[in-house]
């Protein structure tokens, strides 16, 4: 009898949540042969690059806690199943984007701007008479 191994094809399940939630809930689901699986890293990135914001252990759920504007982002997980990866270097590796929608106030990048964020409308104002120091 001949079997076919397979590395895992990953991918994340988030739901969308507002920081009066308690917390949310990630899955990774691997998928592959054999169906027996290492949950190696979880890692939150920036939606908008790759800066890597923090790490967290391996696991199939990763629950958030206390969550807030900056819990936001791209998080990745990754497993393996002892098949080595083919050529894909996507195998083992799944993402989601998760938004925690809130009333965060954050300074615009290199500009005077205030972004206000609020679970339905995002806005920039000018401040005119701002110092940053």
């Amino acid at each position: 009898m001949c079997s076919i191994l397979d590395a895992p094809d990953v991918s994340v399940l988030a739901h969308n949540t507002t920081v009066d939630s308690q917390t949310t809930t990630l899955t990774c689901v691997a998928n592959g042969v054999p169906s027996t699986y290492r949950y190696t890293t979880w890692e939150h990135t920036w939606a908008w690059n790759t800066s890597l914001l923090r790490t967290f252990n391996g696991t199939k759920t990763l629950i958030l806690e206390e969550l807030t504007y900056e819990a936001s982002g791209v998080y990745t997980c990754k497993a393996e199943n002892g098949v080595r990866y083919s050529t894909n270097p996507s195998y083992g590796i799944g993402s989601a984007f998760l938004e925690v929608k809130g009333n965060t106030i954050s300074l615009c990048p290199f500009q005077y701007l205030l972004f206000v964020n609020r679970p339905i409308q995002t806005m920039c104002l000018f401040l005119p008479f701002v110092t940053i120091t």
